[in-house]
Formats: C-alpha cells, sequence, structure tokens
C-alpha cells in the first residue's frame, strides 16, 4: 500500500460518510452529490434510480413512500441515524474502486432495518463519486418502512 493507495481510501471513505450523515440529516444536495453524475442507486428487489436528478427525486419523495406513509414519519419525529461498519475498499485502478459495507438503520423506535452497501466508485476531477451503488436489505423490523413500501 503507497501512500496514493491511502489517500484514495480516505477520501472515499469521506464519500461514503457523507452519503450517511447528508442522508440522515435530510440534505438532498449533500446526498445527490455523493454521486457521479450519472450514478446509479439500486434497491434490491426494488426499484433503481439512475442520475443525481432521479436520485433526488427518490430521496425526496421517500423511496417510493406513500403521503400517508411519508406524514408517518414525519410525525415520528425523532433522530434517523445509519450505522456503517466492516468497510472493505478495493482499489482496481487510478479512478475505479469497489466497496462494499454492513449497515443498520436507527429511527425514532429502535433498530429499523439494515443489510449491506456494494459500491463501484470513481475518481472524477479531486473527488470520488459512486457510481453504482446497490443496497440489499438483510433484515427489518415490522413497522420499518422497508417492510410498508418493500423499498428504502
Amino acid at each position: 500500500m503507497n501512500e496514493m493507495h491511502s489517500l484514495s481510501c480516505e477520501a472515499i471513505r469521506h464519500t461514503l460518510a457523507s452519503y450517511t450523515w447528508s442522508g440522515d440529516m435530510g440534505d438532498e444536495a449533500g446526498y445527490v452529490s455523493t454521486f457521479a453524475p450519472d450514478g446509479v442507486l439500486a434497491i434490491k428487489n426494488g426499484a433503481t434510480y439512475c442520475g443525481r436528478k432521479t436520485i433526488g427525486e427518490a430521496f425526496r419523495t421517500g423511496f417510493g413512500a406513500s403521503p400517508e406513509q411519508l406524514e408517518q414519519r414525519r410525525k415520528a419525529g425523532g433522530r434517523f441515524a445509519h450505522h456503517v461498519s466492516s468497510l472493505r475498499i478495493e482499489i482496481t485502478s487510478s479512478k475505479d474502486a469497489n466497496c462494499w459495507a454492513y449497515f443498520a438503520f436507527v429511527g425514532p423506535d429502535g433498530w429499523d432495518h439494515w443489510g449491506r452497501y456494494t459500491d463501484r466508485m470513481v475518481l472524477a476531477g479531486q473527488q470520488w463519486l459512486i457510481a453504482h451503488r446497490r443496497v440489499s436489505i438483510d433484515g427489518h423490523a415490522a413497522a420499518s418502512a422497508p417492510n410498508q413500501t418493500n423499498r428504502l
């Protein structure tokens, strides 16, 4: 491992942390900025969103939640927090990398859903961006959003 590899890994960690924090804080602009302009967000057994505009629209509408479900989430209030762990990064070239991580989502009522992220990253200028993210939900609480919408 050389210094460039270490710097790339740290920059990728920063992008993935920005994705998580922006999502948890409801920062749509920050969230979509972690994707390449033509980036893809694919939910296993669910929808696929292509490009920043489409990903932003999905973010804004709760990834397919009904108006009633969005209102229920709003009323629940509280803090939302994604916890990401066991991040594995493989730099495949000077401008490409693959990443894998586990995640768990905690909502106002506790553990909500959990699973895995599988990412393909690209270096765009000085920033590593998500070219493709696959979200695999491995489990969820009975009243969780994925259980109600079969999406994020």
